[in-house]
């Protein structure tokens, strides 16, 4: 049958709504049906139907208010249930009677009802739970059971039970069934055992439960059989009369019901279909781990063919790197007697009777080189070719090896060496060749690379070759039959590394040094193939050199590539003679030089002098302005340190711990700050044109100075007083301030920027350092309360950025012409000039009474003597300018402000040296 409805709706809330025939929310259906409380949810499916109804209404009739709605295919208890469901829905009072609940609450779910409207604060579900319970005798108890366990279970089919109180209900009401059916149940078994004559069917029953036992399948039984069972043992007491007479009827239903055979059939049911199901699982478990072998073989040989082609492209990107790295800062790779030199950029200078003749070679990667005996030049490349050059580097042929055997794979030249009239060659597919009169007379193919190759006239036709497992060859090279051969004599090996180079001890011929990768250093005895000592060095090494001492003490000089020279004694248990830092590019020893990367040459003297060298090494980065210029940096009370940048921020923070504190208040770029009484307080000045008091242990602003009209570039704390601050700017303006009080108390003005201010406490003075170059003394009297200008002294030739007070009335200042000067400025007298920098000098700070450290544009930090105008390490420590520098008191560390926004923290290290 088909049933219908009638609703009414609102016509002027619809067009918005419908206009796109779309879905409606819960919402937009109580704006069209105001009889709907928020509360109802409606499934999609059902919002559409309503939607295209309502739109059609509205398309025929805009002021009509009413629709109709006709449902088909109900029964007539179906279509009754859900039309007391609707007007439920939409608000009407009705008086709510059905004769079969479960049904109803089924139909609330076909429809949709997933959350009904509130009618006098109880849901559709409650009313139906709730009159269920009160007519527990009209309801279908069996179907009643398997609906209201399921209900609980499994949540119904559609019907949400996540509320608390509609799930207290159905539990209720199971509980209630429950009851119902043992009692019933056990009344009609009751009776029956008494009376087992009667039929059971002339029982007086509730007809609404009737249960008849000849009706009574094996199925219920089962579940009767276990509900009376689960209740005796629930109860842990002897059983009644009654229950006694139901379990004697229990066994003899037992037999009717062969509940033994049925027990057995099941199981062997359940038996068989689990062996099915094994068997069938067994089955799967050989597929599938068939074809997960196959996927994991296909997914190890796809993920080493990937391994091998990343390893690849790493490779290739890292030569790429290397080599372009080598075209923009060309290096030394390879050099001959110190007057022939290869860089990496491919360029060759040869010095040849005080004309240095040079060739390009553009984009061609050279290995080695070597000078023959006659003059001609023989260059390795990558390529595996040898290019032969005369002395005014002009080409005059190229050696292949590919010309002498048959090659399939790219190889490279790896080293060369040059023995009387032979050139003898190594190469990375593991042969060596030996060439005369540029032609190829021997070669033969090793087990392993050649890495190094060593004669010596005192060795007579020996000559030496080391390989990349650490084995020497000793080779005899035989002249004496017509075509030249080589003769194995013995192996030596050490090591499984690689040999780096072969030396011999001068004056002990038998002795030969070797040198592997993995820093050991083995003294032989060729002839008796013995190892005699064995150094152990802590680094990389770079290169070595063996020379006897006045006193004929064998002396061993090894290069680390950390820039360190370290100098053992042969004769004394290789002990260490001394340790000196050289430099941070080193590359070769030659004699009483060394060579480096960037080929500069230095001279080792003998005889160690009474100075000190220093230089920096790296310990942390900080980041607390980043990719923000670091201005000023301030020593609180270590580990404490502020610094200022131009982010606009200060940043207190704790060297060890990293710990932080972030003021904030300035408008702009914060180029100076300073300590106040007691450590208590900083001082800010900024290109805001303020001047900012802040309290330490708050990180809040106490106070603001105003007066200057541009940016504040320097301040300065008048010690002797700890209440007055100097400050100065570009305005030309030098302030001096009561702190506490705000107040300026004098002012010097000029028309030139003031850069840097420093207090010279002892003298009552202070130093301006202005744009021109020239330092301004002024006196401040013993209180600081007065400004007397004494003197002006040109001192640079363009700005001055920094000063230091070195000792008494003598100061070191930097400056932009790129130069420190050691000033006395009671005398006014220029005591020296330090030159060395390329660009503008930032900062200076003291090291020890002898000693500054200052910084630059470049990214270097130069540390000098400034008493003897010598500088003692240059160091590259940052891409771009270092601003500012602060050695730590009582430590050996120093921290400086970079361009970058980091702050770098050095150990400084320094050792006693012979002079470089």
């Amino acid at each position: 049958m088909s049933l219908s409805i009638q609703l009414f709706y609102q016509p002027s809330l619809t067009a918005s709504y419908l206009r796109n025939n779309r879905f409606m929310s819960a919402y937009d259906f109580t704006l069209i049906f105001p009889s709907i409380p928020l509360s109802f949810g409606i499934s999609s499916d059902l919002a559409a139907g309503w939607s295209k109804l309502v739109y059609e209404q509205v398309l025929m009739n805009k002021t009509q208010q009413k629709i109709e709605v006709e449902i088909q295919g109900l029964t007539e208890k179906e279509a009754f249930v859900v039309e007391q469901c609707v007007k439920l829905l939409f608000g009407f009072k009705i008086d709510f009677c059905i004769q079969d609940v479960w049904q109803a609450l089924k139909v609330c779910d076909i429809i949709g009802i997933t959350q009904s409207p509130q009618i006098e604060g109880v849901t559709v579900q409650e009313q139906l739970l709730s009159f269920a319970l009160q007519h527990i005798q009209q309801i279908n108890l069996i179907e009643g059971l398997d609906y209201a366990q399921q209900l609980l279970e499994v949540g119904g089919e559609g019907l949400l039970v996540h509320r608390t109180d509609i799930r207290l209900l159905s539990q209720q009401l199971v509980d209630k069934i429950r009851e119902a059916i043992i009692s019933s149940k056990f009344e009609i078994l009751t009776n029956y055992a008494h009376n087992q004559e009667q039929s059971i069917d002339s029982q007086t029953i509730n007809n609404n439960n009737k249960f008849l036992l000849k009706d009574l399948k094996r199925e219920h039984y089962i579940q009767l059989r276990t509900l009376f069972y689960n209740f005796v043992n629930q109860q842990n007491t002897e059983l009644t009369a009654n229950q006694n007479i139901v379990k004697i009827l229990f066994e003899e239903l037992d037999q009717q019901f062969e509940l033994d055979s049925y027990i057995n059939k099941y199981f062997e049911e359940v038996t068989s279909k689990m062996q099915a199901i094994d068997i069938s699982v067994n089955k799967m478990d050989k597929k599938y781990e068939a074809q997960l072998t196959k996927l994991n073989e296909f997914i190890t040989q796809e993920f080493e063919s990937l391994k091998r082609e990343n390893k690849m492209l790493k490779n290739q990107l890292y030569f790429a790197h290397r080599r372009i790295e080598q075209l923009q800062n060309p290096r030394i790779i390879c050099q001959y007697q110190m007057n022939l030199f290869c860089f990496s950029n491919g360029i060759i200078k040869y010095k040849n009777s005080g004309v240095i003749h040079t060739e390009n070679m553009d984009s061609y990667i050279i290995n080695c080189i070597v000078k023959q005996t006659d003059n001609t030049i023989a260059v390795g490349m990558q390529g595996g070719d040898i290019l032969l050059y005369n002395k005014h580097l002009e080409i005059i042929t190229t050696l292949k090896l590919s010309s002498v055997i048959q090659i399939q794979n790219a190889y490279h030249v790896i080293c060369m060496h040059v023995y009387n009239n032979y050139l003898i060659s190594s190469y990375s597919n593991n042969v060596y060749c030996v060439w005369w009169n540029q032609k190829s007379i021997f070669y033969e193919q090793m087990e392993q690379q050649v890495s190094a190759i060593f004669s010596n006239p005192l060795m007579g036709n020996f000559i030496l070759l080391g390989s990349v497992d650490g084995t020497i060859h000793f080779i005899y090279l035989n002249e004496s039959k017509p075509q030249l051969q080589a003769d194995h004599i013995k192996k030596l090996k050490n090591s499984n590394n690689e040999v780096l180079k072969l030396e011999i001890i001068p004056q002990n011929n038998d002795l030969l040094v070797s040198v592997h990768t993995d820093q050991l250093i083995c003294i032989w005895n060729w002839e008796s193939e013995n190892v005699i000592q064995v150094v152990k060095i802590e680094s990389q090494i770079q290169d070595i050199s063996i020379f006897l001492d006045p006193k004929d003490q064998k002396i061993l000089r090894v290069l680390l590539q950390n820039g360190y020279l370290n100098e053992y004694n042969l004769d004394q248990q290789n002990q260490l003679i001394e340790s000196i830092y050289i430099d941070n590019k080193p590359f070769q020893l030659v004699g009483e030089q060394c060579l480096t990367y960037d080929g500069k040459i230095k001279k080792i003297k003998n005889g160690p002098l009474n100075q000190c060298n220093y230089h920096l090494q790296h310990q942390s980065t900080y980041f607390h302005h980043q990719d923000n210029c670091v201005y000023g940096l301030l020593l609180i009370n270590y580990p404490y340190v502020a610094s200022s940048g131009d982010d606009k921020t200060l940043v207190i923070f704790n060297l060890k711990s990293q710990e932080k504190l972030v003021l904030r208040g300035h408008q702009s770029y914060i180029k100076a700050i300073g300590l106040l009484q007691e450590n208590k307080h900083i001082i800010s000045g900024s290109y805001d044109t303020t001047i900012k008091i802040w309290e330490i242990s708050t990180g809040i602003c106490q106070n603001t100075l105003n007066g200057h009209t541009k940016p504040v570039l320097c301040l300065q704390v008048l010690y002797q007083t700890q209440q007055i601050v100097v400050s100065g700017g570009e305005d030309g303006a030098i302030r001096a301030w009561n702190w506490k009080t705000a107040i300026c108390i004098w002012k010097v003005e000029s028309k030139l920027e003031i850069w840097s201010l420093l207090a010279i406490q002892e003298h009552c003075t202070i130093l301006s350092g202005n744009k021109d170059g020239s330092i301004r003394v002024i006196s401040t009297g013993a209180a600081g309360e007065k400004s007397q200008t004494i003197a002006e002294l040109k001192i640079h030739k363009q700005y001055v950025n920094c000063m230091i007070q070195l000792k008494g009335s003598i100061i070191a200042s930097g400056s932009s012409d790129a130069t420190i000067q050691i000033t006395n400025f009671y005398t006014g007298e220029i005591l020296k000039t330090l030159t060395g920098h390329s660009n503008i000098v930032w900062s200076i700070q003291m090291i020890d009474d002898d000693t500054i450290a200052s910084s630059s544009t470049e990214g270097k930090i130069k540390i000098w003597n400034w008493k003897e105008s010598l500088c003692l390490n240059s160091q590259v420590v940052g891409k771009g300018s270092i601003y500012v520098l602060l050695k730590l008191p009582f430590t050996n560390k120093m921290i400086g402000g970079t361009a970058q926004g980091d702050i770098l923290q050095w150990k400084i290290c320094k050792e006693e040296q012979k002079l470089i």
